[in-house]
């Protein structure tokens, strides 16, 4: 599995010069982490750390144009999900 997740990285290196990668936890952080390389080696080191999405995030959606990521709460922990808007 590492090897895999080593080789899409290294595809999506290949692919562009900058990569940004959104996550989001069941801690409700939204994390962003960036695709570093050096020296034959590539790595994931987080940006930027956000924890206003909500403890049960089910879904991510960057609206690239405008420059805002949205983050779903699933709400299974409270009557009611939530949408969560980032710039």
């Amino acid at each position: 599995m590492l090897a895999l997740q080593y080789a899409v990285l290294s595809a999506l290196s290949a692919a562009v010069s900058a990569t940004d990668l959104f996550v989001s936890s069941y801690a409700g952080d939204v994390t962003t982490l960036s695709l570093g390389h050096s020296n034959g080696t590539y790595s994931l080191n987080a940006t930027s750390a956000n924890p206003g999405c909500g403890p049960n995030p089910a879904w991510l959606t960057l609206d690239a144009p405008r420059g805002t990521l949205y983050c779903l709460n699933e709400g299974l922990t409270s009557p009611n999900g939530s949408l969560s808007s980032f710039t």
